[in-house]
């Protein structure tokens, strides 16, 4: 009893004074908890801005890397000579000029396949199950692209990849170019 003593013993001015204290050490504890709630929310809210921002950015760029991959395919579909060497059988005549080109387009791996689906030419001895359905595609007559994995000394790759339909002089597709990188 006697802190209430103490207090009983104050003057009216003090007893004020030390309400107005408490009262003011509340409100600014209020003002305190209230404002960091904001700032954790503000700091929430502007990191979720800059991922959705970041991830359009990323998914442009990869859209932007697509259509060039299958640009670039195109342009070496239209080698002089590959479509008579497809047909024949034989890519050896094209080969020189598919890997100079090849090289322009920053490509790591091509593969030229006929509609039999045998292999004529292919820079990398790995092909993968991804490479195989894009080609599918291609045979339809679509240009297709996508992401495509394999494993190289045990390590997995992962590649942009894009195939395009080889058509002869009748517009017949005859067979497959694959590029990746």
């Amino acid at each position: 009893m006697r802190p209430f003593e103490a207090i009983k013993n104050l003057t009216v001015g003090v007893k004020l004074n030390i309400l107005a204290f408490l009262i003011f050490s509340l409100l600014l504890f209020g003002m305190v908890l209230t404002t960091n709630s904001s700032l954790n929310s503000f700091a929430l809210q502007a990191g979720r801005q800059n991922v959705e921002q970041n991830a359009q950015t990323i998914q442009i760029r990869f859209d932007e890397n697509e259509q060039e991959m299958i640009n670039n395919a195109v342009t070496l579909s239209n080698i002089s000579g590959l479509s008579e060497a497809i047909t024949a059988g034989n890519i050896n005549s094209a080969q020189a000029e598919l890997l100079i080109t090849a090289s322009r387009f920053n490509f790591d791996d091509i593969d030229v396949v006929n509609n039999n689906g045998h292999r004529l030419f292919d820079t990398e001895s790995e092909n993968s199950e991804d490479e195989n359905r894009l080609i599918q595609l291609a045979k339809l007559g679509f240009n297709a692209s996508g992401i495509t994995t394999s494993s190289v000394e045990g390590k997995p790759q992962i590649f942009i990849s894009a195939a395009v339909p080889i058509h002869n002089i009748k517009n017949e597709t005859i067979g497959v170019l694959i590029g990746s990188r």
